[in-house]
């Protein structure tokens, strides 16, 4: 017993094309909400989404001013550098300006206080106490909110 198809008609079908094309579609947009769907199985509503968005930029941007504020404390403890530090700073400064997070607005104020007091360091305008207070108070907040935030 012999079983032919004929996909004759499907070659020259786009109908059948549109249709798996669709369905390959669909398939990966399936796949890729899986994995960035966060834990838990169960949906979202649009505040919950809103959250967990809202708490991502606050992780992404705390880490990034604790980054910076590292890297000023690291400039402190070399001989200064005008030209190393403005660059440092000017990069501090830009970090926390880029912060959306109202709630790290007190930090990234303290990060351009610390860059800018470090800047003064560099060129001889301010004694090294002075901006080494200015780093360390800027990273003891930031350590309080990471705290505050887990």
């Amino acid at each position: 017993m012999n079983i032919e198809f004929d996909l004759h008609q499907i070659k020259h079908n786009r109908r059948y094309w549109i249709a798996l094309a669709v369905l390959v579609g669909l398939t990966a947009l399936i796949l890729l909400g899986r994995q960035v769907t966060p834990t838990g199985e169960r949906i979202f509503s649009w505040q919950e989404w809103q959250v967990f968005q809202a708490r991502r930029v606050y992780t992404q941007e705390l880490t990034g001013l604790m980054a910076e504020t590292s890297r000023l404390s690291e400039l402190l403890q070399s001989v200064p550098d005008p030209a190393r530090a403005q660059i440092i700073c000017e990069q501090a400064a830009s970090t926390a300006d880029g912060v959306t997070s109202t709630s790290l607005a007190g930090g990234a104020d303290r990060l351009r206080t610390a860059a800018q007091e470090t800047l003064d360091w560099s060129i001889g305008l301010a004694d090294y106490n002075t901006a080494a207070a200015a780093v360390q108070q800027a990273a003891d907040w930031l350590a309080q909110a990471a705290l505050e935030g887990e």
